[in-house]
């Protein structure tokens, strides 16, 4: 039977089904007897869908790259003057 860190290391692809028919299989087997992977799953299966339905952000609106990339090599040189 799979622990609970595998549990928690194959979630994601058990709820995007991504596990083969057995994986599957031990993946249940484990949720039947473990209540807190149980819980685990549901929490993580809401944040999925909760964070699906958040609209996208625009972190970097209309930013000028060559600036900002010159800025960052500025800053490298200067760091390695120290």
């Amino acid at each position: 039977m799979l622990k609970c860190q595998e549990i928690v290391g194959q979630a994601d692809a058990y709820l995007a089904s991504e596990l083969t028919s057995w994986q599957r299989f031990q993946f249940n087997l484990h949720l039947m007897v473990c209540r807190h992977c149980r819980c685990y799953i549901k929490a993580f299966k809401m944040t999925e869908q909760v964070s699906q339905k958040l609209p996208v952000a625009n972190t970097m609106p209309d930013v000028d790259i060559s600036a900002l990339v010159a800025m960052i090599q500025k800053d490298h040189q200067d760091i390695n003057k120290i």
